[in-house]
């Protein structure tokens, strides 16, 4: 699939899309003729596979609650107040 498709099955938008890919959490390859040169606009392509398993790890992700430690002051720590 190409990013413009991948935003639309996301209905997210290309940039959103390509921030994902380079941040490693959407595997991606660069299907363009100059790849190995730096500045180039990438042309990336993701498979379906790879599309499936990004899915199924953020829907685990936002099954699994997030959980912090109450904030308390340490003892004697008092603050007065005048």
């Amino acid at each position: 699939m190409t990013v413009a498709g991948v935003a639309d099955h996301l209905a997210v938008s290309r940039d959103t899309v390509e921030a994902l890919i380079r941040s490693a959490d959407l595997v991606a390859v660069d299907v363009s003729p100059n790849y190995r040169d730096r500045r180039h606009r990438a042309a990336w392509r993701v498979s379906p596979a790879n599309l499936e398993t990004f899915l199924q790890a953020r829907r685990n992700a936002a099954a699994t609650p997030v959980t912090r430690p109450a904030r308390r002051r340490p003892k004697g720590d008092v603050v007065e107040f005048v």
